[in-house]
């Protein structure tokens, strides 16, 4: 097994760092981590370097990528403007709801690394709403947007049952009840 450059050990510990300051205390156990990312990755490539399974994974990859691309809503035409794609995967009432919404999605969401702040989001989809989506990056967009959507779904369930249940609660509560049932005591008489 080779190892790696000095040149390409910097790089993998700069990005480890993520932008703290190194000095002769702090950058040796983040340059050990790199070697041993650096080891991890040769390792792995030397395993996928082999002919069958090479070609298993590139088939895998393939066809998860079939799998995306099969599942997203096709348009009539690429590149396709960013209010389509989010009319058509978002939903909502209006440009505004579905504009929060990928807000939302682009800060919380795992497709930038580190995560916009607000505007940096709001610079992104500038950038989107100008030059439109590619075709090579809607089928992946639109599979992203519609997992972050289905697990905050699932993550607001419980909450949303809760106040729909409180609401019922205070809609039908006893009080009101009575005061139901005595108005139409009154009106039978």
């Amino acid at each position: 097994m080779n190892q790696p450059t000095t040149f390409e050990l910097a790089q993998i510990a700069a990005a480890l760092a993520n932008g703290q300051q190194l000095n002769r205390f702090t950058a040796p156990p983040i340059v050990e981590q790199a070697l041993c990312l650096w080891r991890a990755c040769s390792d792995n490539l030397e395993i996928y370097d082999k002919p069958k399974g090479n070609a298993a994974v590139l088939a895998a990859i393939r066809k998860q990528l079939d799998d995306i691309a099969a599942a997203a809503p096709k348009p009539s035409k690429y590149p396709v403007p960013l209010d389509e794609v989010l009319r058509r995967i978002v939903g909502g009432k209006s440009k505004g709801d579905r504009l929060r919404t990928y807000r939302q999605f682009l800060r919380e969401g795992r497709t930038y690394d580190p995560p916009p702040d607000l505007i940096q989001a709001g610079e992104i989809i500038a950038k989107q709403r100008k030059h439109r989506i590619a075709e090579d990056d809607y089928p992946h967009l639109c599979y992203e947007l519609k997992r972050w959507l289905r697990n905050r779904r699932q993550e607001n369930a419980p909450r949303r049952q809760e106040q729909s249940r409180q609401a019922a609660k205070k809609r039908w509560s006893q009080e009101r009840r009575k005061r139901a049932l005595e108005k139409k005591l009154r009106v039978a008489s």
